[in-house]
């Protein structure tokens, strides 16, 4: 359902990190830019039967990118479960143009050091869109540390890499071209990582980080009712 990188410009998103600004700094230009109209195209691959309990981070950030013009395109995909490694779905992905392309979680199967780093130089090596920002899915979860809870660590955030064209979201936000994009990767408890127990504190508090000023929502659990359901036919 719904690694590290051997590049000088990779990094993982950290407090100290020089490109990221708290989003509630004042000097912020976030609400200098202006609205952006966004249109969505989405593709997914992969099946949706499958779905931890993990670090998370309580403070948002955000990275500020100029507008360049007054219309975003935005292609969002998920569920893909190493499909980037398919030369017939890299191709159809690399067919597209667009501004911002978002990954909704699900980019591997196991969980592992090698996918991880296997998404981020993929995600840099597309040259048709200028940014890409992505989050986990509950396969990406696996092996990470599934007795903590949202609030407890940032341990397993630094496992995912980010640079200054590629950001990984964990419960924080990023405003690329404009657009305060807010990510979560947890999920209601079903299978592999990054989950939580439905109508608990803990749900909560998860969902209670989610700013204001968010323009979109990235998360690897659909909205209530919508497309929730897995083969079982349970939400």
């Amino acid at each position: 359902m719904p690694g590290h990188s051997n590049g000088q410009n990779s990094m993982p998103i950290s407090e100290n990190d020089d490109t990221v600004d708290n989003v509630n700094d004042a000097s912020s230009d976030v609400a200098a830019t202006s609205q952006s109209e966004i249109e969505f195209n989405s593709v997914s691959s992969g099946n949706n039967s499958d779905h931890y309990d993990t670090a998370a981070d309580e403070s948002s950030r955000e990275e500020t990118i100029s507008p360049e013009d007054e219309a975003v395109k935005i292609v969002c995909i998920s569920d893909t479960h190493n499909g980037h490694n398919n030369d017939e779905f890299n191709e159809k992905i690399r067919q597209m143009q667009g501004d911002i392309l978002i990954h909704a979680g699900d980019f591997g199967e196991q969980g592992t050091d090698e996918e991880r780093k296997s998404i981020f130089e993929w995600l840099r090596s597309l040259e048709n869109f200028k940014y890409k920002v992505y989050i986990s899915g509950n396969m990406d979860g696996i092996g990470l540390n599934k007795s903590k809870r949202v609030s407890a660590s940032q341990a397993s955030k630094k496992k995912f890499l980010s640079d200054d064209k590629v950001i990984y979201l964990q419960n924080n936000s990023c405003n690329v071209l404009g657009i305060n994009i807010y990510g979560c990767p947890y999920t209601p408890r079903f299978f592999g990582g990054f989950q939580y127990d439905r109508l608990s504190e803990e749900s909560k508090e998860l969902w209670g980080m989610i700013p204001e000023n968010c323009d979109i929502l990235v998360s690897h659990g659909p909205p209530s009712g919508i497309l929730d359901t897995n083969s079982k036919g349970k939400r």
